[in-house]
């Protein structure tokens, strides 16, 4: 069976990363949520730790005084897996269908387009 990890970049958007994991509470859930924080001085980490118990989740964070681009968090996020199967997503993603079952259903249909 693939593990599956769901990985979210973010800096300064917990308002909005608690919408979305409070809607993949509803839904399939991957093996893990991975969070990179990218230096977010918000309240990221307090809304990460609110769903701990209730999806599977891990949190980096990640010291960066500076703005960059989500591409260096991602990065830091495949490194930090093992998974068989990484799902991108941005904390004002709103999963209004079973986005996880749909990912590995079209992946196990189409194992050499994604």
């Amino acid at each position: 069976m693939d593990k599956i990890s769901l990985i979210i970049p973010t800096y300064n958007r917990g308002h909005l990363l608690k919408n979305s994991l409070e809607r993949l509470t509803h839904l399939t859930f991957p093996d893990e949520v991975l969070i990179i924080d990218d230096g977010s001085n918000d309240n990221t980490k307090a809304i990460v730790k609110s769903f701990e118990g209730r999806l599977p989740m891990r949190y980096i964070y990640q010291h960066n005084p500076n703005w960059s681009i989500s591409s260096m968090a991602k990065n830091i996020g495949i490194k930090n897996t093992d998974a068989d199967i990484i799902i991108h997503a941005e904390p004002e993603v709103l999963f209004v269908t079973d986005i996880i079952k749909q990912f590995v259903e079209f992946h196990h249909e189409f194992p050499n387009t994604i």
